[in-house]
């Protein structure tokens, strides 16, 4: 059977063991939130998949830049934050967990290797290999078997030695970072707001805009009833509005800086007639194909989980009917 490590099963698990790790740093995942939103970074998407040319409609002026940070980050439309992190981002970033050292198997003096042992170790190989190293960014890894029967220095001098040549006779290279966050005192809650209002304003393209205000709660203090009448609420309406176009100036900005390979920031742009504003019908459409590929995803997931139960449930009954001698 062939084994990946881009698996729907060995991401689930790498995601559970690693994701916490690289979601520390929150940038990272508000990055590629707000590339599935920025106007710019779609139009790459679709000319590099052939839907559309560079002909078919008005490109901003530094749409180079938009294709380049395209071509670094790839699609974020059919993918979830840790199936393109591993895959992509984290070499862009040359940011991935920590590589360590692992015992794959330990045996004792004079003890027999067994059929269970080479299990075992089969399951710990594999286990490093499909779900750990890829989290790590997939370094070049070296498997030996150490024996344990010399003084420890003199074991430590062969390890330097294998360790030497390893390093000499294959590209052992290291990453290096293409793309960094923007350092500053961005808050976190600044850029959840942001997001938060386009998102509620993609997923309700019809809705008023003091609503999605109301919804993500933008300004307690200015909170009206829908059933009240607007003269009777009107300078509290108002502010609202004025308050929830401002969050989504504010997203807008950061991801389309985002979208130039620039995150987070809300640096202003210069005009361009060519650069795409916010289309909320359009975020709506990508807003609802997102969520239908997620729910594909996870069905499929289930599918796969579910047959290998059946599969492990029918060894199992194998394996009780087989004659015993």
């Amino acid at each position: 059977m062939l084994l990946s490590s881009l698996s729907p099963k060995a991401l689930q698990e790498s995601q559970r063991r690693h994701k916490p790790a690289i979601e520390a740093n929150w940038r990272f995942k508000e990055f590629f939130n707000f590339l599935q939103v920025s106007p710019s970074y779609p139009l790459a998407h679709l000319i590099a998949t052939g839907v559309r040319t560079k002909t078919s409609q008005p490109l901003p002026m530094d749409f180079d830049v938009v294709e380049a940070t395209y071509n670094a980050f790839g699609d974020v439309y059919e993918t979830y934050f840790w199936q393109w992190w591993v895959k992509t981002a984290q070499y862009q970033f040359n940011t991935s967990v920590p590589a360590e050292p692992r015992t794959v198997l330990k045996l004792d003096y004079r003890q027999e290797f067994t059929d269970k042992d080479l299990i075992r170790a089969n399951n710990a190989i594999k286990d490093h290999f499909i779900i750990d190293r890829l989290a790590q960014g997939a370094p070049a890894t070296l498997v030996v078997a150490l024996p344990l029967n010399a003084d420890p220095r003199k074991m430590l001098d062969m390890m330097k030695g294998v360790l030497e040549k390893a390093y000499a006779d294959n590209a052992v290279t290291q990453g290096f970072e293409k793309y960094a966050m923007v350092p500053n005192k961005m808050r976190q809650a600044t850029v959840d707001k942001a997001r938060e209002v386009v998102r509620a304003h993609a997923a309700r393209p019809k809705e008023m805009l003091y609503k999605i205000g109301n919804i993500t709660n933008v300004s307690p203090s200015n909170y009206t009833d829908p059933e009240q009448k607007r003269a009777e609420v009107s300078d509290a309406r108002l502010q609202m509005e004025i308050l929830t176009s401002r969050q989504l100036h504010r997203a807008y900005l950061l991801a389309e800086n985002a979208a130039r390979g620039r995150f987070p920031t809300l640096d202003p742009l210069p005009e361009d007639p060519g650069r795409p504003k916010f289309d909320r019908r359009a975020l709506h459409r990508i807003y609802k194909a997102h969520l239908t590929w997620l729910e594909g995803e996870r069905e499929r997931l289930k599918a796969i989980l579910t047959e290998e139960a059946a599969a492990r449930e029918r060894k199992k009954q194998q394996q009780q009917q087989a004659p015993t001698s």
